[in-house]
């Protein structure tokens, strides 16, 4: 593949649908949408969650976690087609862009950088830089100690959906939680079910997440609560045609379960590749998309009905 495919392969743009779900619905939840503060809005998120990517790439890379048995999509730095200096640049530019538009997006909703809603964004705006080059990047980074759950929740949900609403209406109401966390549990659905996925992996090299502690099969049974949480909280706020994806989410949880037989404690009991560790080829990952494709669409979808 050209070493140009292969950087952009690595942004992940796949991921971008369930980044941009929470900004859509808060923006919109209200209509009188200023058009150019939500596309301003929509790139900024798209930087981070592209940074959050890149920055994810090379913190797995460098602590070893990508290595010959991963499984799902392959990246350059694992593939040996870009290189380490290479990521860090693109690291740099959309750490720059994410910047850049989040000042504009501030200016735009306030008309100045200098109020005090305005400087609240500005600081939540350097804490989700923050915790996009943390997730796996130093020492400390959170999403080897199982707390990736608990930030997906609060930046692709609470903050995306009520910090878009706020940024158009100036307005804060409680009731907004509601629908943030509907999408809030959906985009930790998301990781769980690529925690799911990588969880031998992530037992060999020491990596800690919520999937792992629980074991296969309770982390099955999580992915159902976070649904049954996503559905409940559309409900709670009128947004009944919402339950129009619940086959789409009883399938995958169906097919969750089969993917591979596990025991309750999590350990592989039988194995199609004779025992490697490793889950049929593509069972998991192949409903990564899905899922995230749903995410966006109900978040569309509650808006027009």
């Amino acid at each position: 593949m050209h070493k140009t495919l292969q950087y952009i392969n690595s942004l992940r743009l796949r991921t971008l649908p369930l980044s941009i779900s929470g900004v859509i619905l808060g923006s919109f939840i209200m209509g009188n949408v200023d058009v150019f503060l939500f596309v301003l809005t929509l790139l900024t998120v798209v930087s981070l969650q592209i940074l959050s990517n890149l920055t994810n790439e090379l913190g797995d890379w460098q602590k070893g976690i990508d290595d010959e048995d991963r499984q799902g999509k392959i990246y350059g730095l694992q593939q040996g087609a870009v290189t380490e200096i290479g990521i860090k640049s693109c690291i740099g530019i959309f750490g720059f862009l994410a910047v850049i538009l989040g000042v504009l997006v501030v200016r735009r909703a306030f008309g100045t950088l200098f109020l005090r809603d305005a400087l609240i964004f500005l600081a939540f705006g350097v804490a989700a830089i923050i915790a996009a080059v943390t997730y796996t990047l130093g020492r400390h980074a959170y999403g080897y100690k199982g707390m990736g759950d608990i930030m997906v929740f609060l930046f692709f949900g609470i903050l995306s959906v009520c910090g878009s609403y706020y940024l158009q209406t100036l307005h804060w109401e409680w009731r907004v939680l509601l629908p943030a966390t509907a999408i809030g549990c959906l985009s930790v659905a998301v990781l769980n079910l690529n925690n799911i996925r990588d969880m031998e992996q992530d037992r060999r090299s020491g990596k800690t997440t919520i999937a792992q502690k629980l074991g296969y099969r309770n982390a099955c049974y999580y992915q159902a609560v976070l649904f049954a949480a996503a559905l409940t909280s559309f409900c709670l706020y009128g947004y009944y045609i919402s339950l129009v994806i619940t086959p789409i989410l009883v399938l995958h949880i169906i097919k969750l379960f089969k993917a591979q037989k596990y025991s309750c404690g999590g350990n592989p009991r039988e194995k199609s590749d004779g025992g490697s560790g490793k889950l049929p080829e593509g069972d998991l990952d192949n409903l990564l998309p899905v899922l995230t494709l749903t995410t966006l669409g109900v978040s569309i979808l509650v808006l027009l009905v």
